[in-house]
């Protein structure tokens, strides 16, 4: 029998941490990892014409002639006003009054967005300070002025002032975003976008993202001199087209920016299936977090006893991926229409998963009932329009990737790249010391081809191989499709991390490993054990989540999904090394698990800070860090007898204690220690590239490990009341 994993999808590393560090959220060492998330789904070179028709809607013909009637020179054959020398903040004030005239032509009734830059004020709400030159904010939006009191600045205020450095706008506000460039070089080729363009447009795509909750995809733009290129960012990447002269194509320039000022909140990337109530109207209208509009968002969906009803969200989800090319998972807090404000519920959980998988409430489905597990309510595949939302079909419908034209924009490796890209994104974090290992490009730097050669050869990481030269002579490979799909889940807990006692925390890792075993005797291995997947529910119990990556023990081959995001810091070595993802390595990842509680998360009450020191950086810190090589060989040395002890050192006060230190050495002994003679055998089968173990005996060995994690961890707590009543007396 072929094992899962065997044949698994490669692993792809996401930009999402779990470090406080401030090494991750400085671009020169997030830039390449963001490029990694994308890199393989960047495609350029669309006919501009087919572009725009597939992609933005149309204008009236008479407005549009009016308004180059108005502002095109024909005679010059260029936009009236245009700057002899385009700099950043020449064109800003060009494209301020030329769209004040759009307006005034296509009317001021309809416009939903005006024009804004940054000048030098970050934007806020960022993991990094990023400036773009040019963003679409809502027509309407107030700034609280610090020089005037703190009043509200008004759009035409906001009109008259080229750079205005007092006043910030958040990330939650922008719904397009533009890059300008004095130098038209910086666009590339004609129907080749500059990988550095690329890379910077996707740092700032990524902050909106990640900033705003039920967001489809973003459009973007670049202007390099008078050379104007169209982006499409969402879940399965970017598309981008051909780039023109604004001057000698004035007809499809107006059309671009009529979309951006005039767009509704369903083209501008918002989610139609989200709604709000209308107090102006009595339909409800889609969900714009950019607006400046109150009321809780509404779906349409199902509760716990099978009729349809609406679910209100909390507008502030309790998770929020800004990744790009991703899952871009999103988890908001629900409640029913009648139920008082605040009593959430239910969970509700959106994702695009790529269509090779199943949707994960298939898998919930047969674990309906069983302790451990979230509980499911319902799941379904989003529609939009009466067609089933995708990225393919329904979001970039009509654009063809059979066209000579299109390529693939192979993003670099070097590591001095993004330190340019960062120096030229406006950018002004301060670049912190080097940390021990420098996060390169995850999927290129790898020295170790004898255990990547009996990984799955997926069309992305054949042309991952190609150098950026070849690739623009080389066909692109049409993109995968991510379906959008949507969880209403029963159980609304607390993260593992946010445990308020000792007991507790050990609690809710038993009950996980139950469920892992539950889940095992369903058939199912997670496959994503992590700090953020494992939950409290009560002070005496927990549960796993997010079965994005679980697969059913029994499956012979591969999804066919290009790669799998997991979470390396918890993952354990084998995996890291290529191996056979096998059940005993979720239980390895419950012991990554504790260690990093233990290095991060002080014991509330017990002698430590309140929070978590920023500036702080434990053994762990570089489990995430670097190539995969680099992330094995750290977890490696941990299973050395003395580096296991001078983790001892790192550990916050209250987890040095004695029940703890001997929960974490009995955890150690399970699966480092060669003493025990059958972990030892497995371990030497783990690095055979084709052991005879079955699927039988891999499911005992599992349960026999969490038996013995499960024993260690009842002692443990048996040993923290003790201590406890010890305590007590000497009161």
């Amino acid at each position: 029998m072929t094992h899962p994993g065997r044949e698994g999808t490669p692993v792809k590393q996401s930009s999402v941490s779990f470090s406080n560090d401030a090494t991750r959220k400085n671009l020169t060492h997030l830039g390449p990892i963001v490029a990694g998330e994308i890199r393989g789904t960047v495609f350029s070179g669309f006919d501009a014409l087919s572009f725009i028709n597939s992609l933005y809607p149309v204008c009236e013909t008479v407005h549009v002639g009016a308004l180059i009637g108005r502002t095109f020179d024909s005679q010059s054959g260029r936009w009236q006003s245009w700057p002899h020398e385009p700099t950043e903040q020449a064109v800003t004030h060009w494209l301020r009054e030329w769209t004040n005239e759009l307006v005034q032509v296509f009317g001021a009734d309809n416009v939903r967005s005006r024009i804004r830059n940054s000048g030098h004020v970050p934007l806020l709400n960022s993991d990094a300070q990023r400036k773009p030159d040019v963003i679409f904010i809502d027509r309407n939006l107030s700034l609280p002025c610090p020089e005037d009191g703190g009043q509200p600045c008004t759009a035409k205020c906001d009109e008259e002032a080229k750079y205005c450095t007092v006043r910030p706008v958040s990330w939650r506000c922008v719904r397009i975003v533009g890059e300008l460039k004095k130098n038209f070089r910086e666009s590339g080729p004609e129907r080749r976008a500059h990988s550095k363009m690329v890379l910077t447009i996707s740092h700032r795509v990524r902050e909106i993202f990640g900033t705003q909750p039920g967001r489809r995809y973003v459009h973007a733009f670049s202007l390099c001199g008078s050379l104007l290129r169209c982006f499409l960012f969402d879940r399965s990447g970017v598309v981008a087209s051909e780039h023109f002269n604004i001057h000698s194509k004035p007809e499809l320039t107006v059309r671009v920016f009529h979309a951006y000022l005039y767009g509704s909140p369903e083209w501008t990337g918002f989610d139609p299936t989200i709604q709000v109530a209308d107090f102006n109207s009595h339909h409800p209208r889609t969900y714009d977090p950019t607006a400046q509009v109150r009321g809780d968002p509404f779906i349409n969906s199902f509760a716990d006893d099978g009729n349809p009803t609406q679910l209100y969200l909390d507008p502030t989800p309790l998770w929020l991926s800004p990744t790009i090319a991703s899952r871009g998972s999103v988890c908001w807090r629900a409640r029913k229409a009648d139920s008082e404000s605040g009593n959430w519920e239910f969970v509700v959980k959106d994702q695009w998963r790529n269509e090779e998988r199943d949707h994960e409430g298939i898998l919930l489905e047969s674990l309906k009932g069983i302790e451990g597990v979230t509980q499911m309510v319902h799941y379904e595949d989003v529609m939009v329009a009466e067609l089933k939302d995708d990225t393919v079909h329904s979001i970039r419908r009509g654009l063809d990737f059979d066209s000579q034209s299109i390529t693939e924009i192979v993003l670099p490796s070097n590591q001095e790249v993004y330190r340019l890209v960062a120096e030229s994104s406006n950018s002004i974090s301060t670049p912190p010391a080097q940390p021990a290992f420098s996060p390169y490009n995850l999927r290129h730097k790898r020295s170790r081809p004898s255990t990547d050669s009996h990984r799955s050869q997926t069309p992305k990481r054949r042309r991952n191989a190609l150098s950026e030269e070849n690739a623009s002579n080389s066909k692109a490979i049409a993109p995968y499709n991510r379906i959008h799909g949507r969880l209403v889940l029963h159980n609304v807990g607390r993260r593992l991390k946010h445990f308020q006692t000792r007991e507790e925390l050990l609690l809710a890792l038993r009950s996980a490993i139950k469920g892992y075993c539950n889940m095992l005797n369903k058939g199912i291995m997670h496959r994503d054990v992590s700090v953020n997947n494992i939950m409290i529910s009560t002070s005496t119990s927990g549960y796993l989540i997010d079965l994005d990556f679980a697969v059913l023990l029994c499956r012979q081959n591969a999804s066919g999904a290009p790669h799998r995001t997991g979470t390396p810091e918890f993952m354990a070595t084998d995996v890291l090394d290529g191996k056979s993802h096998l059940p005993r390595h979720d239980l390895e990842s419950f012991f990554y698990v504790l260690i990093w509680i233990y290095t991060n998360y002080p014991v509330p009450g017990v002698g430590s800070p309140d929070s978590p020191d920023p500036n702080f950086r434990s053994g762990a810190h570089s489990w995430g860090l670097g190539s995969y090589d680099d992330m094995s060989r750290s977890k490696r040395a941990l299973h050395d007898v003395r580096e296991m002890k001078s983790y001892r050192r790192w550990f916050y006060e209250g987890w040095s204690s004695t029940p703890m230190w001997q929960l974490a050495v009995k955890w150690w002994k399970l699966f480092f220690n060669p003493q025990y003679p059958d972990i030892e055998r497995v371990l030497m089968e783990t690095w055979s590239k084709e052991s005879n173990h079955s699927l039988e005996s891999d499911v005992e060995e599992a349960m026999q490990l969490a038996n013995k994690m499960i024993a260690a961890l009842d002692e443990a707590v048996e040993a923290l009341k003790a201590e406890d009543a010890g305590d007590q007396k000497h009161l």
